[in-house]
């Protein structure tokens, strides 16, 4: 199909696996986009802040109880801040490690030949093993592409993603483009309000 002098593709295929840093940035968009719509609920920053205080807590009294003689010659307010900033070096390196094996399973789900193709009716992803999923347009919350992925809400917390990078000889921002114009036509008039 044309529209105007440029045309796009009803069709975007992931010719290649996803390296590792395309799957984390994925993930990284993923998270982003859970927390951003966590943070509309009431009391999760509040929760996070009453986590690392109980943690604080909990290594004082760890700390009060030794029996070395050092530690009771110490300040209280050294002690509580050796063991915070030691939480949060610890927290720091986890989340790290955590990330990492999120980027690996990331990595294994987006495999070559997944691919979107843009249908009348519905949007149909299609995964490695020739699986095909149907969408309709008024299913799809909302469609998020930036400089590595595309991501198509179907709610917060499920998503279908392609990395750009991994559509090689594709146009993939006309193709974003021609995406959000067809979902915006075709999502039922209450949603769009």
């Amino acid at each position: 199909m044309t529209s105007g002098p440029s045309t796009y593709a009803a069709e975007l295929i992931q010719s290649r696996n996803a390296s590792a840093s395309e799957a984390l940035a994925i993930f990284h968009a993923h998270a982003k986009t859970f927390k951003s719509r966590l943070t509309a609920v009431g009391g999760s920053r509040l929760n996070r802040a009453a986590l690392l205080v109980a943690a604080g807590v909990v290594g004082a009294i760890l700390m009060m109880t030794v029996e070395s003689p050092w530690v009771r010659s110490l300040p209280t307010i050294y002690t509580l801040s050796a063991i915070v900033f030691v939480a949060a070096v610890g927290m720091r390196i986890w989340v790290h490690s955590h990330y990492k094996r999120c980027a690996e399973v990331y990595r294994e789900s987006f495999k070559a030949n997944r691919r979107l193709v843009m249908d009348e009716n519905a949007l149909v992803a299609v995964n490695a093993a020739g699986v095909s999923t149907s969408i309709p347009w008024s299913a799809i919350e909302d469609i998020v592409d930036d400089q590595h992925t595309i991501a198509i809400y179907l709610s917060p917390a499920e998503v279908v993603s392609l990395p750009k990078a991994a559509c090689e000889n594709q146009n993939a921002e006309i193709f974003c483009q021609e995406l959000r114009r067809r979902w915006r036509d075709r999502r039922p008039q209450r949603a769009r309000a």
